[in-house]
């Protein structure tokens, strides 16, 4: 592949191309074509240029020959003129559209027909075709035509006489334009008639049953038909109701629906009478009301009743007077508060104090008897300086007093917690039962004894009277314990039934039996008995095991896609395994990142699997890079002037080679996306990396491979 060069070449004042050799080609090229491009033509020989207009050969000679219709060949040579004359009726006139084309028009001779339209022409052509004479003629004449029709006869029609195309039923004819007759189908005239009738039972009348028409629309038949209404009829009903004497109702009675208490009628609709229940009811006796539904009686706006009092049943709707009567001085709960400061901190009063400790701004709310508040968040002295309340107790104001003006005694405070003023501890002698006085729920001057050990269950702490010899029994006493332990020991072996240590005491001598495994679930000491070709059976036995395997005699590597890499040679005999590197399978292309290669690991001292990504972060790169010349890239600029594009790379940018660094210190070679090395015209400028092409080169149409050596 040849050197691709991407931008002029320009030799120094007295340089040589030496030995130059041009491009040998054995014809024209017919694409990248541009004015001056060179070739040596090897089939003719010759070097051929490129004009723009096509190929030249360069200081060579050449000839042509010309032919016509008639007259001998005629050779045009180096420096003659061939001229191309107009003939009969035919001139020739030479152009210079451009420097590089040259033409010559033949032209059609003009004759001395003006040119027009011309009516019934009276025309004269020349041998050459063409018109030499024209006038406009007078019209020509003819003998007849026919015209038929459906019936009748066909008839003549000569020159200058008129045909007349006339309507017949319902149709009309009308000259509508230039030789155009129009035919139409005539409007039809119709007039309605009316008429009304009332029959009445068993009258009869006559309606239009069917209309029958053609083809072309036209009413042909009309189907009448008599109809009978039908006889009277007689009904008789019986009306009835809560009380009274039922009413027969004949055919024309009128039903009066009346209303009555709370109720009314009227008549709202054509057969329809609506029945309301009148907005103010006024009920005498007792309305009730069988649901158990929480609506079951709905009232929108305020109901009264009577005054409730004390005696009313339990089941009687109560007033509001009764119930504000009962709970007038009942407490209300206002919200929560800091007994170290007073501060409310929630309630309808949050922000407010009810005191201020230690003192300073802050509203204090006034006091209503009743009200109640809990103590939350912080302990303190009630009042700055009165009894201490503990986060849980409550006050409740006994009196009312104003806003700032309210004092410890309106309130009443309630201890939630145990309060202890004194505790006073003793001994309360021997323990029956508890080793502490039991005080459920005590207040006030407490004390609390507690009990010495008295035996049994009668917990308590260790009494006085201990010796150096001495232990305390059971019955709460200090006493010498008699000897009754062992005197010695046996070691005996056994075979296991179950664990492996069993024991027995006789005459206090303690034998400790070590069992020997028995198998299964017996367990035990190894057994003696074994030797080297033998083996402990799960049976407790010592045996010679059996292979019950088949020999292996031959090996083969595995053909599995992620087991493959092996070799074994020879398969049978002195078999060796090795690992096959050459003999697997190219990848033959770049590994992906999740790729796996073997690795030997020397801090843990085995092979471990290691990625492409895990190798390419253990290589340092940061020496090299390949940069796409795309203007896309905030690290990549082009600019076009004069013809030639350049792209210039900010050497540096982080995704570069970074900051402080510089394009004199950057190694630059330039590829094709396909990885074709060619040569541009490079230019550095502090951290700007110039890459200049002729023409307009797409983005991405060339990378830079860059080296920093700063």
């Amino acid at each position: 592949m040849a050197i691709l060069f991407v931008n002029n070449v320009e030799y120094s004042e007295g340089a040589q191309s030496q030995k130059l050799r041009l491009e040998n080609i054995a014809s024209d090229p017919s694409s990248a074509l541009f004015q001056g491009r060179v070739y040596y033509n090897t089939a003719d020989d010759v070097v051929r240029l490129y004009t723009g207009a096509g190929w030249i050969d360069i200081g060579a000679s050449y000839s042509f020959d010309v032919a016509s219709d008639s007259g001998s060949d005629e050779t045009i040579s180096d420096g003659n003129i061939l001229t191309i004359a107009g003939g009969t009726a035919l001139s020739s006139v030479t152009s210079a559209p451009s420097s590089t084309s040259k033409k010559v028009t033949i032209n059609l001779d003009n004759t001395a027909v003006s040119p027009g339209s011309y009516t019934n022409a009276d025309i004269t052509v020349d041998q050459q075709g063409r018109l030499t004479a024209a006038s406009s003629g007078s019209a020509g004449t003819m003998s007849k035509w026919i015209i038929g029709s459906t019936t009748g006869t066909n008839q003549d029609v000569t020159n200058n006489q008129v045909v007349d195309i006339v309507g017949g039923t319902y149709i009309s004819g009308e000259i509508a334009g230039t030789r155009t007759v129009t035919l139409t189908h005539d409007d039809t005239t119709r007039s309605n008639t009316t008429s009304s009738a009332s029959p009445g039972y068993a009258a009869t009348f006559t309606a239009i049953d069917s209309i029958t028409s053609n083809a072309t629309g036209h009413v042909t038949g009309v189907n009448t038909k008599t109809v009978t209404m039908p006889s009277a009829e007689s009904y008789s009903w019986t009306l009835d109701g809560d009380t009274g004497t039922p009413q027969a109702v004949a055919s024309g009675d009128t039903v009066t629906i009346v209303g009555g208490t709370n109720i009314s009628t009227i008549v709202q609709n054509t057969d329809e009478v609506r029945v309301n229940l009148d907005d103010s009811v006024t009920l005498a006796g007792t309305l009730t009301v069988s649901s158990n539904s929480s609506t079951a009686v709905a009232i929108t706006g305020k109901g009264t009743s009577a005054a409730t009092t004390g005696s009313d049943s339990s089941t009687t709707l109560t007033t509001k007077g009764y119930v504000d009567g009962l709970v007038s001085g009942g407490l209300t709960f206002k919200g929560t508060f800091r007994a170290d400061t007073g501060a409310i901190l929630s309630g309808g009063n949050s922000g407010s104090f009810l005191y201020n400790c230690p003192g300073g701004a802050g509203t204090r709310v006034s006091v209503t008897q009743g009200d109640y508040y809990v103590v939350a968040t912080a302990d303190g002295q009630f009042y700055c300086s009165g009894v201490q309340l503990d986060i849980g107790d409550a006050i409740i104001a006994v009196d009312d007093a104003a806003a700032n003006a309210s004092v410890i005694a309106d309130w009443s405070t309630i201890s939630q917690g145990v309060t202890v003023n004194s505790l006073t501890t003793g001994s309360g002698g021997n323990s029956t039962g508890n080793a502490i006085t039991v005080n459920n729920s005590a207040t006030g001057a407490v004390t609390a004894n507690v009990f010495a050990y008295a035996g049994g269950s009668n917990v308590g702490y260790v009494p006085t009277g201990g010796g150096l010899t001495t232990f305390l029994n059971g019955n709460g006493g200090w006493a010498t314990p008699s000897d009754t332990g062992i005197t010695g020991v046996t070691l005996a072996i056994g075979t296991s039934t179950g664990a492996p240590l069993a024991e027995s005491i006789s005459s206090r001598e303690l034998t400790l039996t070590s069992n020997s495994y028995n198998g299964g679930s017996n367990i035990g000491y190894v057994p003696t008995g074994g030797s080297a070709t033998t083996f402990l059976r799960g049976d407790g036995s010592w045996v010679t095991p059996t292979d019950t395997q088949p020999a292996i005699d031959t090996v083969a590597a595995s053909t599995t896609n992620d087991e493959l890499g092996i070799i074994v040679a020879p398969t049978t005999g002195d078999v060796k395994v090795g690992l096959d590197i050459k003999g697997t399978t190219n990848l033959g292309a770049a590994p992906a990142s999740d790729d796996e290669i073997i690795i030997y690991d020397t801090n843990a001292d085995t092979n471990k699997a290691l990625t492409i990504a895990n190798l390419q972060a253990a290589i340092d790169t940061s020496a090299g890079k390949n940069i796409v010349l795309n203007s896309a890239l905030a690290y990549v600029s082009k600019a076009d002037s004069g013809g030639i594009r350049t792209f210039t790379v900010d050497v540096s940018n982080a995704s570069v080679f970074g900051s402080g660094s510089t394009a004199i210190n950057t190694k630059c070679e330039v590829i094709t996306a396909a990885g074709q090395t060619v040569y541009a015209d490079i230019t550095r400028s502090s951290a700007n990396l110039n890459v200049a092409f002729t023409g307009t080169p797409a983005d991405s149409a060339y990378q830079v491979l860059l080296t920093y050596v700063g």
